[in-house]
């Protein structure tokens, strides 16, 4: 019977074996005294086990004994898992810093936990640290706060308080510094900075910049502010006058140096007390002023990958729960005395301040801050440029940049320049356009209050399509003004169909009049000259369908980054739906043109038409050579922000001012100018007599226009004077052109 008893045992045994879920995470400590890692994963295995919980905590954790990584590279080494799908790993320990980075690879905690539970952290779960777009990311298993560790020994032998600002700081340090050079200690470390050439560095730095606003309710000085400017001129202050270069720079000693005593001033990530020498006491950063302090969010956050195994789904967030929970949490602050996300924790009631009334003053007087990590899409590249361009200044001598250059460079790196209508430029390009469009409009009076000499000149369109004529060169103007301000998607649109709109206003009312001045009687031309608005309205119609067409996969802002420049923004498209609108548009106009271009060849010496058809041909040149250019400096893709934007204006502006000359402004003009009308009369004679003998040599006693060839047709038409007319008048109206067909009859 004991073999079957043994039988029994072991598959019920390899059966319950099966029902127990694995649970893998992955985190990294490189800091053995912060490690709360393993404790977290056996505290749970622990309780798992009481509690009959079919759920086993498999922790892979990185340190720097069993890896050469830094937190760079563990960032790495994460991203390449989620690139790949990974199901490896279900929940992640990750730097605060990549909640961004990684937030498409992350479950929303919102849908998975109670509002209860997230709520447990609402004093900081609305920091760019844990949310991003509404999004819980993750939930922080411990904080890390920068604080200062002030010496209690050298405090208490000179009669002094701690530092609650800067200026205290260094007037004490100083004092110190010099005391202790007398009795032989000059190698004394008065302060640290906490400056490397790492991650951190920006930490310190930004937390500097923030302990320098006026009250603690202040937001963070503007960068090129002169609190910001303030920052780093007593940064570096402090540094020439009671640190050094290699005391900033340097991390790896401090820790030795908090456990010896051998600093007065130690700046530092929070550690519990019994990690360090108790001579130090532990306060908030000081700030530019009393009450107003300073100090980063750091952190380990813990977050579910969206491509862990949906059978374990239930598992995993079970797991989360009680990692973060609040009882959890506590028994971390009690045993590790860590700084936790839940602020509850460090209520007066709370046993932890009972044990430990440091820790929490400590905790309710910080002030914290969270990193620029939405500042870019990658946020380690723009700390490193952060860091290295206020080295520049911090490290620098005198002859280096001053600290409102180097502020302005690192504006620089994510500030988007475009021109706002609030300043004192815009307002003055605001005003120069609203005059230049009044300059163009005036005159339009022309055509209200014209005399014969200009009735002639302003028949070829009627006032209301001269008027959508100008309107349509006024609006490439208005094109190139949105060129220059605030990118959005909206007018991203906005130019695209002002564009088409502008091109439809200045060339339809041209095709129409070409069209029924076809020198020959047709049904089409009278149908359109008896509908002339039905016809430009289906233009329009055609401009404004396609583009609302275009909102259904709308433009996209794209940033153009510049590493030692002004960055800007254009408007990009990743639709092929909207590239095929735009093309569509471009096809449509561009058989707009080519029709309007035959037409013109037909009506050459049409007189209604004659001076008007030159004109508009020479618009079409003229365009064509402008738009050439533009295509040629596009596909150069200048990056400078000046250079770029420079170009296209000036191209934008010519475009508008040229067809205004060409299509409304030289009829005044040639008005002006010209000579008694029948000097016109000569030149279509001249015209005529320029026929080539091959076209004299068709011409018989019929009709020209029967004879031979379409092309011989097309010549026909071309050489007619009048719009509309019959067989037996058409071409020779002119008495001296009708004697020019008779000679070339016999």
């Amino acid at each position: 019977m004991k073999p079957l008893y043994l039988i029994l045992f072991t598959i019920l045994f390899y059966i319950n074996y099966s029902k127990a879920v694995t649970v893998n995470i992955l985190g990294c400590s490189f800091l053995e005294a912060k490690n709360i890692y393993t404790p977290l994963a056996n505290e749970f295995n622990k309780y798992a086990e009481e509690n009959g919980i079919d759920i086993t905590v498999n922790l892979d954790l990185i340190t720097d004994s069993n890896s050469t990584q830094d937190i760079d590279d563990y960032g790495s080494l994460m991203e390449t898992l989620f690139r790949r799908k990974s199901t490896k790993y279900d929940l992640y320990f990750y730097d605060d810093i990549y909640t961004i980075r990684y937030s498409s690879y992350m479950l929303n905690l919102k849908d998975y936990l109670s509002k209860e539970h997230i709520d447990l952290y609402s004093h900081v779960i609305n920091s760019e640290a844990y949310t991003y777009k509404d999004r819980v990311i993750g939930l922080p298993v411990s904080i890390d706060y920068a604080v200062l560790y002030s010496n209690s020994y050298y405090l208490k032998k000179y009669n002094k308080e701690i530092p609650k600002t800067w200026n205290e700081l260094l007037e004490i340090g100083k004092y110190i510094k010099e005391e202790e050079a007398k009795q032989n200690n000059g190698d004394l470390t008065i302060y640290n900075g906490l400056f490397p050439l790492e991650e951190i560095g920006t930490c310190s730095i930004y937390e500097t910049i923030y302990s320098f606003r006026d009250k603690p309710e202040s937001p963070f000085p503007e960068l090129t502010s002169q609190n910001a400017i303030d920052a780093l001129i007593m940064t570096k202050k402090i540094k020439d006058e009671i640190s050094s270069d290699g005391e900033y720079k340097a991390k790896e000693y401090v820790f030795e140096k908090l456990m010896t005593g051998e600093a007065v001033f130690l700046k530092f990530c929070y550690l519990r007390k019994s990690l360090i020498n108790p001579i130090y006491n532990i306060t908030e950063i000081p700030g530019l002023n009393k009450g107003v302090s300073s100090a980063v969010i750091g952190g380990y956050n813990l977050g579910i990958s969206k491509y862990s195994n949906l059978a374990k789904r239930n598992e995993v967030v079970e797991v989360l729960k009680y990692m973060t929970s609040k009882e959890m949490q506590r028994k971390l602050v009690k045993d590790f005395r860590i700084i936790s996300g839940i602020q509850s924790l460090y209520n007066e009631e709370e046993e932890i301040c009972k044990e430990d009334e440091e820790l929490c003053n400590l905790y309710n007087s910080i002030q914290p801050i969270s990193r620029p990590v939405t500042k870019t899409n990658d946020y380690t590249s723009y700390s490193d440029k952060l860091r290295n361009t206020i080295y520049e200044f911090i490290y620098g001598n005198d002859n280096n940049s001053t600290a409102l250059e180097v502020l302005k460079k690192v504006d620089d790196i994510t500030k988007i320049y475009y021109v706002s209508l609030n300043s004192s430029f815009g307002k003055k390009l605001v005003f120069s356009y609203f005059g230049l469009i009044i300059i163009l409009l005036l005159p339009l009076i022309c055509l209200k209050y014209k005399d014969d000499k200009f009735e002639k000149t302003f028949e070829f369109l009627s006032n209301d399509f001269w008027i959508l004529l100008v309107t349509g060169t006024i609006l490439i103007l208005i094109i190139s003004f949105l060129d220059i301000i605030k990118v959005t998607s909206f007018v991203c649109h906005l130019k695209l169909f002002l564009q088409s709109i502008s091109f439809t206003l200045t060339s339809v009312p041209i095709l129409y009049k070409l069209i029924i001045c076809f020198p020959e009687y047709n049904n089409i031309s009278e149908k359109i000259r008896n509908n002339k608005y039905l016809f430009l309205l289906a233009f329009i119609f055609v401009d404004i369908f396609l583009n609302i067409l275009t909102f259904t996969s709308p433009y996209y802002v794209k940033d153009i980054i510049n590493n030692n420049g002004k960055n800007y923004q254009v408007c990009e498209v990743d639709s092929s739906f909207t590239s095929f609108i735009r093309y569509f548009l471009l096809i449509f106009h561009s058989l707009i043109i080519l029709t309007t271009l035959f037409l013109i060849f037909i009506d050459w010496n049409v007189e209604e038409t004659f001076y008007n058809v030159r004109f508009y041909l020479l618009t079409i040149i003229f365009d064509s050579i402008i738009l050439i250019i533009f295509i040629i400096i596009k596909h150069l893709k200048i990056k400078e922000y000046s250079a770029y934007f420079t170009t296209r204006e000036c191209i934008f502006v010519i475009f508008s001012l040229s067809n205004y000359f060409f299509l409304f402004g030289i009829n005044i003009i040639w008005t002006l100018i010209k000579k008694h009308e029948k000097n016109h009369d000569k030149y279509i004679l001249r015209r005529s007599k320029d026929i080539s003998t091959t076209e004299k040599s068709t011409i018989s006693s019929t009709p020209y226009y029967e004879r031979g060839t379409l092309v011989n047709k097309l010549m026909n038409y071309h050489l007619r004077t009048t719009p509309g007319s019959s067989t037996e008048s058409i071409n020779y109206s002119n008495p001296e052109i009708g004697n020019y067909r008779s000679a070339l009859s016999s």
